[in-house]
């Protein structure tokens, strides 16, 4: 009975959804764990808000950041305040450049996206296209989200003829957005801090850019900042940049300019009550490692482990 014990103990799941400390339903159905890795080549860049300060540009591309999201502002009420120093000493150094607003559901979402395009200008040629930085629910269902980040992306698209940016990550957009499909024709910036590869948001398939830490180090930046991949080449960034799907085989092909200068993958960034785009899944979360797709085999070595204890 002990072996057969064991053989069963084998094919509990690895993994189960968080579940309401009341005793309530479950917070969120759970999806699967799914980390991707760059498609092969990155890129290094940074983003940034107030509370970096004073950011001397020049040092910071010397070290070869490549590109940098800026932050406008936070909700209606918070404008950065050195959003615009930021916004065009990151264009002076030669860094591309996307301007980043973080989310307050429980604010008017088009009065939001107004706000963003008043504050960005009209956009330079190979500027990327603004950001929406979901990771705060502020009392909102998720239905509710879901909603003002459709009126949040149609007013920005209608201004800029693209598609905005999401930044989330994976528990935040499953427990507190529900993981809707809606968005994936839009660019993913998924967060995740210190593993190789990034929990993907579902239902996305992969990452454009990534934050990986906040707690990078650059020279031009007093104390920490965030760190973030762009999945690809330069040449990929600087098409994505200026409208030129970099997956589509069908966009032509322009070799473009070639990094620089050495990349450095140094860590990144929030802070302080909002210092940037927090990473939403900084704590809890599920680690399944791979159990849903493990349940087959481990079911079978039960089984096989039941037979041969009957015979025994």
């Amino acid at each position: 009975m002990r072996r057969i014990s064991l053989a069963f103990a084998l094919v509990l799941p690895a993994c189960v959804a968080p579940t309401d400390p009341s005793g309530g339903d479950q917070v969120g159905s759970l999806t699967a764990e799914v980390r991707v890795c760059a498609d092969g080549e990155i890129v290094e860049g940074i983003d940034v808000s107030k509370w970096q300060g004073h950011i001397d540009w020049d040092p910071v591309a010397d070290t070869g950041i490549r590109f940098a999201f800026i932050r406008v502002n936070h909700g209606l009420a918070g404008v950065d305040e050195q959003f615009d120093a930021n916004w065009s000493e990151a264009r002076r150094v030669g860094i591309l450049r996307g301007a980043y607003q973080y989310f307050q559901p429980n604010d008017d979402a088009t009065a939001q996206a107004q706000l963003l395009l008043s504050l960005m200008g009209e956009l330079q040629p190979d500027d990327m296209p603004p950001v929406l930085d979901v990771e705060e629910a502020d009392g909102e269902s998720a239905a509710s989200i879901q909603q003002k980040i459709h009126q949040w992306s149609d007013v920005v698209e209608a201004a800029i003829g693209r598609k905005p940016i999401i930044y989330t990550a994976k528990y935040f957009w499953q427990d507190g957005v529900g993981a809707p499909a809606d968005f994936v024709d839009q660019p993913l910036w998924v967060a995740n801090y210190g593993v190789d590869c990034p929990l993907i948001a579902d239902p996305w398939p992969r990452w454009d850019f990534w934050q990986y830490s906040s707690t990078g180090s650059i020279p031009g930046i007093s104390g920490n900042v965030d760190r973030d991949h762009w999945n690809g080449s330069y040449a990929g960034l600087v098409d994505f940049a200026m409208g030129v799907d970099p997956t589509d085989p069908t966009d032509p092909t322009d070799p473009g300019p070639t990094d620089p200068g050495p990349t450095d993958p140094g860590p990144t960034d929030p802070g302080p009550t909002d210092p940037g785009p927090g990473n939403p899944d900084a704590i809890g979360g599920c680690s399944s490692g791979g159990g849903a797709s493990a349940m087959p085999l481990l079911l079978a070595i039960g089984l096989l482990a039941w037979r041969r204890e009957r015979r025994a």
